[in-house]
């Protein structure tokens, strides 16, 4: 990881670590853009000061050997002398370090795609069939906790996928913060979307549920490439029909066809089974080279401005 990466994500550092113990939270700032910003500061600011202590430990240190190369065994005592006093300068760096480096670092330059649905649907069971990612497999809400990064190579070429926290029907402002990391990385990331349905009734959000959040996040990221998989397809033979009378409208039709069937196009596939998996692979490798198409084609015309 360079060093710029590392300061831009410097917002995302766990509480654990030493640098948010010596950062204060802005709770007085009603705005939420406002409150984070302050946030952000404040963190920056923090390492800046571990990174100047570390730079006054360095001026002291050359000083020293300059003022004793003639006198090596006083120099090195007086060199160790300095670091047990100030040498946790250092140990605080490191541990930002090591902080920084178990952070989820995304390419812009690399085709990524992101996995997206409510939560329990699979998604995290497709991450670790695709590609080299690891994320945990539980029958419990919001299993994935923060962004995490997977890396598959197709035809000799290097792509990444993301696992992304699932999403509840609710409004924008009801949403928890696992939530608002989904739609940050859809809003600001250019990546292609997979979107996964469980249609079984075993995740815990009912397809009626899903079909609702589905087309508000197709509606918002429509403009991004789109690939809708229908999973544990293995569960839905004894799924049932849903008949629809004459006085059902347009959205009740729409409805018991996405919960017989998923979105138009929706490819079906099963993990356990393994049923779809290879036409799946198929079409992520498609999805994800049209992906670097796209962005070739965006970082050709910010060249032309």
């Amino acid at each position: 990881m360079n060093g710029s990466r590392g300061l831009l994500q410097l917002w995302q550092i766990p509480p654990s670590s030493l640098l948010f113990r010596r950062c204060s939270f802005s709770r007085g700032i009603a705005n939420v853009a406002k409150r984070e910003r302050n946030r952000g500061a404040k963190q920056l600011d923090a390492l800046m000061k571990v990174l100047g202590k570390v730079d006054a430990l360095r001026k002291k240190v050359v000083s020293v050997g300059k003022e004793h190369a003639s006198l090596c065994a006083k120099g090195m005592k007086k060199i160790e002398e300095m670091f047990n006093r100030e040498g946790k300068a250092v140990d605080e760096l490191l541990n930002i370090a090591k902080t920084l480096r178990a952070m989820p670092v995304v390419d812009l330059e690399t085709p990524t795609l992101c996995l997206v649905g409510a939560p329990n649907v699979g998604k995290s069971s497709l991450v670790r069939l695709l590609s080299t990612g690891k994320p945990e497999v539980c029958n419990y809400p919001f299993t994935t906790r923060g962004i995490l990064m997977g890396h598959i190579t197709l035809s000799y070429q290097n792509f990444q996928v993301t696992d992304t926290p699932g999403l509840l029907r609710r409004h924008d402002e009801d949403r928890n913060n696992l939530e608002k990391l989904t739609l940050a990385v859809l809003s600001h990331l250019p990546t292609a979307v997979l979107y996964v349905h469980d249609l079984s009734g075993e995740c815990g959000t009912s397809p009626s549920d899903q079909f609702i959040i589905y087309k508000e996040i197709k509606e918002r990221f429509g403009d991004h490439l789109w690939l809708d998989v229908v999973s544990k397809c293995d569960l839905l033979s004894d799924s049932p029909v849903v008949f629809i009378t004459e006085d059902s409208n347009a959205d009740d039709f729409e409805l018991a066809k996405y919960r017989r069937m998923g979105p138009d196009g929706a490819l079906r596939v099963s993990v356990k089974t393994e049923a779809g998996i290879a036409e799946l692979k198929s079409r992520v490798h498609e999805l994800l080279t049209s992906q670097s198409a796209k962005i070739k084609g965006w970082n050709s015309d910010e060249a032309l401005r």
